[in-house]
Order: C-alpha cells, then structure tokens, then sequence
C-alpha cells in the first residue's frame, strides 16, 4: 500500500487476514470480469456523483438539503444526492444516454419494452 497510516476498517481487515498463508495477486481487468462488472458500478455510482457536484440546480438541492431538516432530499451512501430514494440525474445529455443504454442493453434486462424500461429506471432514478 502506498499510504503510511491505515484507516481503522483496514485495521480491522489486516488483523483478519494476517494469520492466513496467501498471496495477493494482480489480475488485469480484461482477465478478471467478476470484479470489473462489480467495480463499474461503483464508478458509475462515482460518475454521476461528480456529475451532481458539476450541476449548479443540483449543488443548489444538496445545499438546501444541508441546511433544511425537512428536505425531500438525502445524500446516498455512495455521496449521490437522492430525491424521495432516487438518484438525482443532472441534465448531461452523455450520462442520460448512458443510463438509458444500460437499461436497454444491460445483461438483466433482457432487452425491456419502452413502458417496463420506463418503470423500472422511474424506481431508481
């Protein structure tokens, strides 16, 4: 590791794994698909969370949030700014896009038609 203090979840974990024999190997994305499926999401969560933070209505929204108890909205586990339980989505014409293709595309949806794709991204977004 390159930083010089562990936090105290990394504490926790060497602690953990200190009396197991192992060996921590590297595997390139392209070899390794169980994990790059599971760390795009969290890119993609971070994406649109840097999106918002680029939005002036939506930096608006979390501001307000901050500063009112009764606010609609809430900050997300994962720092995404939510109305009601669902992720705010700044008018960026490239993330909406994207968002609608992995809806459309994505290896759960079995290629949805219009008013399910439209339901099921009204749930989260």
């Amino acid at each position: 590791m390159s930083q010089k203090d562990l936090n105290l979840r990394q504490r926790r974990w060497l602690e953990l794994l200190k009396d197991y024999d192992m060996i921590i190997d590297y595997h390139p994305r392209k070899t390794n698909l169980v994990t790059d499926a599971l760390s795009r999401k969290s890119m993609f969560s971070l994406r649109i969370s840097e999106a918002q933070k680029n939005d002036n209505e939506l930096r608006a929204k979390r501001v307000h949030y901050e500063l009112s108890s009764d606010s609609k909205f809430q900050i997300g586990s994962n720092d995404c700014l939510l109305f009601r339980g669902r992720i705010c989505v700044p008018k960026n014409s490239k993330l909406v896009q994207k968002i609608l293709n992995k809806a459309h595309n994505g290896t759960m949806s079995v290629h949805p038609e219009v008013n399910k794709m439209y339901n099921d991204l009204k749930k989260m977004y």
